[in-house]
């Protein structure tokens, strides 16, 4: 048995690019959540990952290298232009992000003392330990978000991240 505390997050578990992850996503109570449940396996045809919902800073975080050699060249930080509420880097967001987000470079959060230096080291120590886990080659892009203590979680790692000149998360860190 697990016990989870709601909100509860839930998704596809073998999506990417947020296919999934909508603004429903957060599930307050059980009834809540057995409908996203049956909902997300009617539609995507695979199990469904629950787990407690992140409330914390969002950070994406640019990874280069191989095992040892490997380094963070950068990291920013996913905030909602509109807060309040519960924040869902969703596929709606996504698509809109240049009227949903604003992302705030390394430089920007220590200058604004958004992050403290040891949150910092923190979160891209967690990063660097999932690209070498996984074994990523080369480069990858780290999720990761603070809970409802502020702890930075592991979310997701995208070991072929995009490269779009414009919109590329890990093309705007750099």
């Amino acid at each position: 048995r697990v016990d989870l505390r709601y909100p509860l997050f839930a998704k596809p578990v073998a999506e990417g690019s947020s296919m999934g992850i909508r603004n429903t996503s957060v599930c307050r109570n059980h009834a809540e959540l057995a409908a996203l449940v049956a909902q997300l396996q009617h539609d995507y045809h695979q199990p469904v990952l629950i787990e407690e919902f992140l409330s914390g800073d969002e950070y994406t975080v640019g990874v280069l290298g191989n095992g040892d050699g490997a380094e963070v060249v950068g990291l920013m930080q996913v905030l909602p232009r509109t807060p309040g509420g519960d924040f869902v880097y969703s596929l709606e967001v996504k698509r809109d992000y240049e009227n949903q987000v604003v992302y705030r470079m390394t430089d920007e959060l220590l200058a604004a003392g958004a992050i403290s230096p040891a949150r910092l080291d923190a979160v891209r120590r967690l990063a660097l330990a999932a690209h070498k886990v996984f074994a990523c080659r080369d480069l990858s892009r780290v999720d990761i978000r603070c809970d409802r203590d502020g702890e930075p979680n592991f979310v997701a790692i995208n070991p072929l991240p995009g490269l779009n000149p414009l919109h590329s998360d890990l093309v705007i860190i750099a």
